[in-house]
């Protein structure tokens, strides 16, 4: 017999906890676990944990500087009263019928200092795991990086089985997100424009930018220079405004691939100053690996880049053709 059904689409692994093996739905389900119980040693371990995490990246998306100063609290029988018949809070007096459900009411952080902030609406939590099911719950607070990163900082745990360091730098961890740039100029040289697109870990575009050499005294650009100009943008955008740390880069300029990676040297005295600035830009990064791809794969590039030229021309045509003066910005996104 044969099946007419369709094959099943692999699921990616469920996250699980390294010390009692037990797995989890999601990651913050998991975070959730490793906070309330004594798997990694309680919250004030984890809070240890990214900590050195956050201080590995030189970003501090999570915590707000303050030290927990309650937390990992265990109650045993002593908390039972006899007049209530009801095991009792010693923080705030409240009753609960059984033991675990006394200790569940502890580990939930209700009595604990508020370590964590939303990076968006400013509202602070006792738990990393409170944090990060805010910013997934939808909202204005859903469209920063607190999101994404923290499923980073999990994915970084599970690859290095680290217990709570959680240090964000191994052999193992996959890069963040993906850079995609490209570059054009018509006629070459001519005017030029460049593009770029950032891509995070599950495939989605957080990140786009569009732009072209301002210099008015010179707009003669060719399509290399246009390259390393929407690499070098792509490189500070993701740095600045993403908070990516382990960046993978793809693009169909063989050339600028093979330079960045020391196969190629450069023989072009207009391009050594872009070759500089983007090795600046790219040493800021804990990892970056640079891919060539061909034209097809690099579609959302090229087509950004030719945006770009579209607006050098307009540009330039009101410059050379206007006496009155122009601003720009250089770049929009």
């Amino acid at each position: 017999f044969f099946s007419l059904s369709r094959p099943r689409t692999p699921r990616a692994p469920m996250p699980s906890c390294p010390t009692c093996g037990r797995s989890f739905g999601s990651d913050v389900s998991l975070l959730q676990h490793l906070e309330s119980t004594q798997c990694l040693g309680g919250s004030k371990k984890v809070h240890g944990g990214i900590e050195k995490w956050e201080k590995h990246r030189k970003q501090q998306p999570f915590t707000n500087g303050r030290r927990p100063q309650g937390g990992d609290l265990i109650a045993d029988e002593g908390a039972w009263d006899d007049y209530c018949e009801q095991y009792l809070c010693a923080l705030c007096d409240r009753g609960f019928a059984q033991l675990h459900h006394l200790n569940q009411h502890l580990r939930s952080g209700v009595h604990d200092d508020a370590t964590y902030e939303c990076r968006q609406c400013g509202r602070a939590f006792p738990r990393a795991h409170q944090l990060f099911q805010h910013v997934r719950a939808g909202g204005p607070c859903a469209a920063g990086n607190t999101a994404r990163l923290g499923r980073v900082m999990v994915g970084d745990f599970q690859a290095l089985q680290g217990g709570p360091k959680l240090i964000g730098a191994g052999p193992n961890l996959r890069p963040e997100a993906t850079l995609r740039f490209d570059g054009a100029a018509r006629p070459n040289p001519g005017y030029g424009g460049f593009g770029y697109c950032i891509e995070d870990d599950l495939g989605v575009e957080i990140k786009y930018g569009v732009g072209f050499p301002a210099n008015p005294e010179d707009f003669h650009c060719t399509s290399n220079e246009a390259e390393y100009l929407g690499l070098i943008a792509g490189l500070k955008a993701a740095y600045r405004e993403c908070g990516i740390r382990r960046l993978q880069v793809c693009g169909d300029s063989e050339l600028v691939i093979r330079q960045m990676t020391g196969e190629y040297a450069v023989h072009s005295y207009n391009l050594q100053p872009l070759k500089d600035a983007a090795v600046k830009a790219a040493k800021k990064f804990l990892s970056v690996s640079y891919t060539h791809v061909s034209r097809k794969k690099n579609k959302r590039a090229d087509a950004l880049a030719e945006k770009g030229v579209v607006q050098a021309k307009k540009f330039f045509g009101h410059y050379l053709y206007s006496d009155s003066d122009s601003s720009f910005s250089g770049y929009d996104s």
